[in-house]
């Protein structure tokens, strides 16, 4: 059930919830290395504080720091503007699809209605590695 991996690449992720939270650890954490914050302003410090983050899963409704504020501050970043984000939603919208054209770093969305191997997938999809043959059911 793993993903194929030379070396683990490393995931931010900011949900304000922390059953969400737990949640995409436990999903991700054996193949990826997992940092996971409840806001917009520790995801900031966590960007300064953790080198080789390869990509930002991130929730846009937050209390202190919106995740479009958070895309914003990725995006007039010299250092951060390239990280490739992955909007979380439990449901996506049309809006959401239109607010998020003008940030070239969103590489797309997960809707976390799906269920866990879906997920994975489309994580490791995000990153560039492989999923293994019995993940994809082969």
């Amino acid at each position: 059930m793993g993903v194929l991996s030379s070396g683990k690449s490393s995931v931010l992720l900011v949900h304000s919830l922390s059953e969400k939270l737990l949640l995409l650890k436990a999903t991700l954490s054996d193949f990826l290395r997992v940092y996971a914050v409840k806001s917009g302003k520790a995801a900031t410090r966590s960007l300064k504080m953790v080198q080789g983050i390869n990509l930002i899963m991130l929730d846009l409704e937050m209390p202190d720091m919106s995740g479009y504020e958070f895309l914003d501050f990725l995006k007039n970043s010299g250092e951060y503007k390239d990280i490739p984000v992955v909007v979380l939603t439990s449901s996506p919208q049309a809006e959401i699809a239109q607010k998020l054209k003008s940030y070239a770093n969103v590489a797309g969305v997960i809707d976390l209605t799906s269920n866990s191997r879906e997920i994975r997938e489309m994580t490791a999809e995000f990153i560039g590695i492989k999923a293994s043959a019995d993940e994809k059911g082969e």
